[in-house]
């Protein structure tokens, strides 16, 4: 889960929840540029991830009245840059990972009676996703790059 809201309208209740998928697929493409720094290079990569799918549920309501509706927003592969500093002794440190706002969204279902309405809300949401997706694969880098010493068992 990565996005949880409650929202308050209309006497009911409504709780959005959200869960990402497809973010382990992460490819380099293209080129990579090395830059010389005073004491140390700067590695600039491009890279692809995806297809990415985010799930969204909402729950309307409690008890036996309660109703969940879910929606379902696929992308295509989204292209991202990777941004790492390598000194001398060879360790190397990411420094920036950005995602690209994706070119095509595909909706599969519904959250509320108006679609369309239903529709631009999941787009946005994918966009409000990339700079979380970002988070993750930079943590994950700097996990996978910390020297082994500093990794905790």
């Amino acid at each position: 889960q990565w996005y949880q809201r409650r929202v308050h309208g209309d006497q009911r209740e409504s709780k959005v929840m959200g869960s990402l998928a497809g973010i382990a697929t992460l490819r380099r493409s293209g080129d990579v540029t090395v830059m010389d720094e005073e004491n140390h290079k700067v590695v600039t990569s491009s890279f692809t991830v995806g297809p990415l799918q985010l799930e969204v549920s909402k729950t309307l309501g409690q008890g036996k009245s309660r109703t969940v509706k879910t929606a379902k927003a696929t992308t295509d592969v989204m292209s991202g840059t990777m941004i790492l500093k390598v000194k001398p002794d060879g360790s190397a440190h990411v420094k920036k990972v950005v995602f690209a706002k994706p070119e095509n969204v595909d909706v599969k279902g519904s959250l509320s009676d108006d679609k369309p309405r239903s529709i631009t809300y999941l787009k946005n949401s994918v966009n409000r996703m990339r700079p979380i997706a970002a988070q993750k694969i930079l943590k994950t880098a700097r996990y996978v790059l910390k020297a082994p010493a500093t990794v905790k068992q």
